[in-house]
């Protein structure tokens, strides 16, 4: 591959001074020397290992929040039009990757890297158009086709992608011809706002796949919980016999509990309830939802699997390697709490497994909450939850579901409503409700958030900007804020 060097300050310069298109050429093209410069794109500095280019469409102008940043941008990209050195280029560089996680047409994307193990630093982007136009409109079919040839066909070849993905159909009808000529395997990320929750999950779990089966050598991120058992499994008797158990400061709480749970509640096994998720511990961020979803009758007596096969836990039993079911099991619900749940840790995925607990306002089973007697339920759960908000300590409780009052009624002193309901209209749910309250458990105070569910409605997180929203709250939260050191 080329190295940085031979082109890529060059050919980023050149882009940049790039006048073959005018406004004969598309009446909604913006194109002069100030904030409207064609734009390269990015190459992360460890691109060479992953080879994984994302296509988006067209830039698209800054909103008013992101004004100032974006002056910054432009001023860096006029430099390095008017000195195209290698410096300049690593300048330019430097304000993408403090920029590039604030743009809101890439940011939904950034846990879609995450859990691929990839970063910022590992991919390329590009876009199929490299100028801007009026109104967020896409760009006619004549600009796409000489920004194609003139531009991303060079981009290619150069780069020399493993995979490609297109960040919506529009790039990718434009350009997969071009990409399919060159042997390179490509799928697209669906945008469109008409998508089920389920459809959305389908598609992320393709391209999820599609980049973990193509990427190149950059190392997937490998907890060491998953190595241990690994070597647990190898170093077992011929024959399978015998079981380690291994305790941690947190397995004899947890047992002790479960138990008493089931003497209180005479259900015997986990297939009727679900306390854990993870390991109980100290945390900045505690998640509730209403109750464990799934048919008793068809879930697996430890509580592990359904009978469909489809993992229902990521342990038969209390979590000792420190396994966490939002990272390591395969239930749509965790899907979307882990995009809620990642940029609320700056991104590091493997953070949520040390400063993310998650139960629920219930622990008895079902397949839909109005299968149970919630509010009953409840009350029977009460008891247990105190405990464990006790020896977790949250700054921040995060209601995927639950109402607040639910919450507040059996578990605050106190209330300081700070934003009351907010409702989606098309679906007629709660999307953001926010109270400081302060918890009878610990008598100290913590933020709760209501959202609404993850597995259906984890689309409002990127629309409202929910985790932005949290964010700024807990920057106002006495104490520390989850995430930060």
């Amino acid at each position: 591959m080329n190295t940085l060097k031979e082109w890529q300050h060059l050919e980023f310069a050149e882009i940049i001074s790039c006048t073959r298109c005018t406004l004969a050429t598309a009446k909604n093209f913006l194109r002069d020397d100030g904030e409207n410069v064609p734009q390269p794109g990015y190459i992360g500095p460890h691109y060479r290992k992953s080879r994984v280019l994302l296509v988006g469409r067209n830039p698209a102008s800054a909103n008013e929040r992101l004004a100032a940043s974006d002056r910054k941008y432009t001023a860096a990209m006029g430099m390095l039009r008017d000195d195209p050195t290698v410096e300049r280029y690593r300048e330019l560089n430097a304000v993408l990757k403090e920029f590039m996680p604030k743009w809101p047409y890439l940011k939904p994307y950034l846990p879609l890297l995450t859990e691929c193990g990839l970063s910022l630093d590992d991919i390329a982007y590009c876009n199929v158009v490299r100028c801007r136009t009026s109104d967020g409109e896409a760009p006619g079919d004549l600009v796409a086709k000489q920004c194609l040839e003139t531009h991303f066909v060079r981009w290619v070849e150069r780069l020399e992608p493993k995979v490609i993905v297109f960040l919506g159909k529009w790039a990718w009808k434009q350009a997969r011809t071009t990409v399919a000529a060159k042997g390179i395997p490509c799928d697209y990320m669906n945008r469109s706002q008409s998508l089920s929750a389920d459809e959305r999950a389908k598609n992320e779990k393709k391209v999820v796949e599609l980049l973990r089966k193509h990427r190149g050598d950059a190392p997937i991120l490998e907890h060491p919980a998953t190595i241990h058992v690994k070597t647990v499994l190898k170093s077992k008797p011929a024959g399978g016999k015998g079981k380690e158990v291994i305790d941690t400061p947190y397995t004899s709480f947890m047992r002790d509990l479960e138990h008493r749970f089931q003497s209180v509640t005479g259900l015997a096994n986990r297939s009727n309830y679900k306390i854990y998720y993870g390991q109980i511990r100290q945390a900045p961020i505690l998640t509730l939802g209403i109750n464990p979803g799934g048919d008793p009758a068809q879930t697996s007596e430890d509580g592990r699997t359904h009978t469909s096969g489809v993992p229902a836990s990521a342990s038969a039993a209390y979590f000792e390697n420190d396994e966490h079911d939002v990272l390591d099991c395969e239930w749509k619900e965790n899907d979307g709490l882990r995009k809620l749940l990642l940029p609320l840790v700056d991104g590091a995925r493997e953070r949520i497994r040390h400063e993310v607990v998650k139960t629920n306002l219930a622990f008895r089973r079902s397949a839909k909450a109005t299968h149970i007697q919630v509010e009953r339920s409840f009350d029977e759960t009460a008891p247990f939850l105190s405990e464990i908000l006790a020896k977790v300590g949250p700054k921040l409780i995060l209601l995927t579901g639950p109402k607040i009052a639910a919450f507040v009624s059996r578990y605050a002193s106190a209330e300081e409503v700070l934003f009351q309901p907010e409702r989606e209209p098309r679906v007629k749910q709660i999307i953001f409700a926010a109270s400081r309250v302060r918890l009878r458990a610990t008598g100290s105070e913590a933020l709760v958030v209501q959202v609404a569910h993850a597995s259906q409605f984890g689309w409002t997180y990127d629309r409202y900007e929910i985790p932005q929203r949290i964010s700024a709250l807990m920057e106002r939260q006495p104490g520390a804020q989850p995430g930060r050191a």
